[in-house]
């Protein structure tokens, strides 16, 4: 038996089953080293999020300027705004408690909900039961983000109740 010619066959099969084997790596290798194109798609993600972030602060500057002429142009429920102060949740009924709770973004504006919500209820404008059938305050798409709205006295758009809960004024459209 030729010894030399099993080697040389041995040898080239172990060749091509590394040189196989380097090039799946190769190329699994190629897809986890960031190329040029990874860069440049990471960069136009964070600009067009840095634009989004421009377009919203413009939107909520238009919004505010809308409602500062709103305000002007509107009958106001309230003589003073209502949420600058700490609201402790214990000092409301606990009912209103829970029903101001299932208001759109009551993580956020829970005080400030309290407080107008107390104030309409002090002036009889609104009852408990209005907010607990509501559900609380509910974020107008209308009027921009920061404005909600409630009914007081049933569900119609005359008995609609709206909170600027940067400015605090409590009015009716």
């Amino acid at each position: 038996m030729n010894k030399p010619g099993v080697c040389r066959i041995f040898f080239a099969s172990v060749l091509t089953v590394l040189l196989l084997t380097l090039s799946a790596c190769g190329n699994f290798m190629k897809d986890k080293i960031p190329r040029q194109q990874d860069f440049d798609a990471r960069a136009r993600g964070a600009s067009e999020r840095q634009e989004k972030a421009i377009a919203d602060a413009q939107f909520e500057a238009a919004a505010a300027s809308a409602a500062e002429k709103n305000d002007q142009e509107t009958e106001y429920l309230s003589e003073t705004k209502s949420g600058n102060d700490a609201a402790h949740a214990s000092s409301f009924p606990s009912p209103l408690v829970s029903a101001i709770d299932k208001s759109d973004d009551s993580h956020q504006y829970r005080s400030k909900f309290l407080l107008a919500a107390w104030e309409l209820i002090s002036q009889q404008r609104c009852t408990i039961a209005d907010f607990e059938y509501m559900g609380g305050w509910v974020r107008s798409t209308t009027h921009g983000r920061s404005v909600y709205f409630t009914y007081c006295g049933g569900l119609h758009v005359n008995n609609r109740i709206y909170l600027n809960v940067i400015s605090g004024r409590i009015f009716r459209q």
